[in-house]
């Protein structure tokens, strides 16, 4: 089974809206390397929540060199052990994946990547930070991010706030990274 099988049957369960319009109110991005932006909608806020509870129920993170015997892999959660199972970058995938299947514009759904402190659920032996990969919603209030390490999406604000620092976001303007300090 396929990590989008199990995503297919989800949407099809009904427990969340399928292929509805989240371009109302889409403003262009003309110019800006973060691409167009969607106007902010609490039903879009509840929907990001929706896909991250879904992904962080269904993926338990494991690192690349664990699923995939490779040091680093960007793909969707692979099934292995019972369980669906992938690092940060592949959380970051499988929310894209799903809020592209709910009718999201791609162009607003940016690849990030940053530092982040490890502490927490992911290595609490360690204090060092690691690279981090995390999705990015371009909202017109502001950017929002879904991470596998929190269970609501989160301002780039209170990243920062967390101590996360270097963000970079994959331009849908011109398919580079840039870095982002504060909007």
């Amino acid at each position: 089974m396929k990590f989008e099988e199990v995503v297919a049957g989800w949407l099809q369960s009904g427990q969340i809206a399928h292929k509805r319009d989240v371009s109302i109110g889409f403003e262009s991005g003309e110019g800006n390397f973060l691409g167009p932006k969607v106007i902010y909608r609490p039903d879009l806020g509840r929907e990001l929540n929706a896909v991250l509870a879904f992904v962080l129920d269904h993926v338990v993170w494991t690192e690349d060199s664990v699923t995939r015997d490779q040091a680093e892999h960007w793909g969707l959660p692979v099934f292995q052990n019972g369980a669906w199972r992938g690092d940060c970058d592949d959380f970051m995938a499988a929310f894209r994946l799903i809020l592209k299947k709910l009718g999201w514009d791609e162009k607003i759904l940016r690849r990030a990547v940053c530092f982040a402190p490890i502490g927490g659920k992911l290595r609490p032996d360690s204090e060092y930070e690691f690279n981090h990969a995390v999705l990015c919603v371009n909202f017109d209030k502001g950017l929002v991010f879904l991470d596998n390490r929190f269970s609501e999406a989160k301002p780039l604000s209170v990243l920062f706030r967390e101590g996360y620092q270097n963000f970079s976001v994959l331009s849908a303007k011109d398919g580079q990274w840039h870095g982002i300090k504060s909007l």
